[in-house]
């Protein structure tokens, strides 16, 4: 009797994550490496999203950094609650999750209505809004409502000192990099072979969709003068309270960041199961069910790079991690469709071995494009884990 479909489409004896389905093709060895640094990438995520949550939190009361590392402070305080409402068990993060979705869903709404009734729409504790000379600015100065003319103004590239395309893929590319998060949870669902594909490719169009009509808006709402402000284009645009929508964003960043801290220690923790990285075989013991060893050390290695309290610093860096991961599942469904192996069945009738070779090639594109620096670094960090694996697998193989 064949074996059940695996999450992405073709063959497999367990469906259980992003791991296994790279180990089948690629080997332990290679899948190992490829899954520890994915492992980073999404504790890199959850960083990203608590870093991203502190800086709206001082919007809405900027008492909150007055003084010395306020970033790093508010977001270890933040990575640390989360650990421990993950500690707290996958029932109680699931309820949470739902109050988190519904946040998530108004905050959008709140801005859709914004753009859509600007300039006419004024939020009940809007603040005054500077431009870099410190003078106040109004919404007339910047022709603020959405027409054909600030779209057509502001339809090409015209990037600030400093900025430039690959610096904008590296902050936008995090906002697709949920694409695996059902084959990550694959072992909580019911009907993962039907469940996964439905709901990656509607989650992905929905999530397409909607970027890309706030894009358009935006484009459309004011002049290019506008856009560029360091903040306060917030104050003129949202309604019916700005500090409900920023309260909103830290919500959902934290709730992004929540579920992150769910799927790393699980990740981790089906990586040590194999022991073919013996240094992280203590990880593989649960307890009650849960990875809490792995979620520890998931919480150490978030803790330290909360502390570089730098938006920046951490958004190349998940993206190389994540970037790595999609070319290398893109290489894993090129060599199992060239090899012809009987468990591979992608259900997509169409696919055909060179969109998988198209994918590795373009996500290694985009990591260079990114950074080279820390393509490299990612590669090599890569290579470095799976040279020590064969190395000291060998040497306990011989003795």
């Amino acid at each position: 009797r064949p074996p059940p479909p695996t999450p992405g489409g073709g063959g497999s004896h367990s469906i259980q994550g992003v791991y296994p389905m790279l180990a089948r093709a690629l080997g332990k060895e290679i899948a190992t490496a490829i899954g520890f640094v994915y492992f980073l990438g999404i504790v890199f995520l959850a960083v990203l999203e608590c870093l991203g949550a502190c800086e709206e939190l001082f919007m809405v009361n900027r008492s909150l950094s007055d003084f010395p590392l306020a970033v790093q402070m508010w977001g270890s305080i933040f990575m640390f609650s989360l650990v421990c409402l993950v500690g707290g068990g996958i029932k109680l993060v699931s309820h949470l999750g739902l109050v988190f979705f519904a946040v998530v869903v108004l905050t959008l709404i709140l801005f859709y209505i914004g753009l859509f009734g600007a300039p006419n729409l004024h939020a009940m504790d809007a603040e005054e809004v500077h431009d870099a000379e410190g003078h106040h600015v109004h919404a007339e100065d910047f022709n603020l409502g959405l027409s054909g003319e600030n779209m057509a103004n502001n339809f090409l590239p015209d990037y600030s000192e400093g900025k430039s395309f690959a610096t904008s893929l590296s902050l936008f590319f995090p906002c697709f990099t949920g694409i695996l998060s059902g084959a990550n949870r694959a072992s909580s669902l019911a009907d993962p072979s039907t469940a996964i594909p439905y709901g990656t490719l509607g989650a992905i169009t929905i999530s397409y969709l909607m970027y890309m009509s706030y894009m358009f808006l935006w484009a459309a709402v004011g002049h290019r003068d506008f856009l560029k402000l360091d903040h306060g284009q917030l104050d003129l645009l949202l309604w019916p309270s700005v500090k409900l929508a920023q309260v909103g964003i830290v919500l959902s960043s934290l709730g992004q960041a929540l579920q992150c801290l769910v799927v790393a220690p699980r990740l981790l923790a089906s990586i040590a199961q194999d022991r073919v990285l013996r240094l992280l075989t203590p990880l593989a013991v649960k307890t009650a069910g849960e990875p809490k060893r792995a979620l520890v050390f998931a919480y150490v290695v978030g803790g330290l790079c909360v502390l570089l309290g730098s938006l920046d610093l951490v958004a190349p860096l998940l993206s190389m991690c994540f970037l790595l991961c999609y070319s290398f599942m893109n290489l894993n469904c090129f060599v199992l469709d060239i090899l012809k192996d009987p468990h591979w069945r992608p259900k997509w009738k169409y696919f055909h071995w060179s969109i998988g070779l198209f994918g590795f090639l373009l996500c290694t594109a985009l990591m260079f494009t990114i950074n080279y620096i820390y393509a490299i670094v990612a590669f090599a960090l890569a290579g470095g884990i799976f040279v020590y694996i064969l190395h000291s697998n060998a040497e306990t193989d011989w003795g």
